[in-house]
């Protein structure tokens, strides 16, 4: 069950990431003009509420057996993707 909520809780959230990267990629080669404030704002929060509850899911996943997991190389990339992550999203608050 655990592990059904985890991997939803990705899904959902790599699809907020790359709707609002398409969103910016639309700025950024001038294709919208602007962005809407309350848009940027939602993304914003949904990402960062995905990402909570992916590391709160994952860690209570990393309970159940800690030693499995850091024998997994992919394990150990993963985490380093989480943790770009997490600071690109909080780089992304403060700019």
């Amino acid at each position: 069950m655990l592990v059904a909520i985890h991997l939803s809780v990705v899904i959902v959230t790599v699809l907020f990431v790359l709707y609002s990267d398409e969103q910016a990629l639309q700025w950024v080669r001038g294709k919208k003009q602007s962005l809407s404030k309350n848009k940027i704002s939602f993304l914003h929060v949904a990402v960062t509420t995905g990402l909570t509850l992916t590391l709160i899911t994952g860690g209570l996943l990393y309970l159940e057996a800690p030693a499995a997991f850091f024998s997994n190389s992919t394990f150990v990339v993963k985490m380093i993707a989480v943790g770009t992550l997490i600071i690109n999203t909080y780089a992304i608050d403060r700019l």
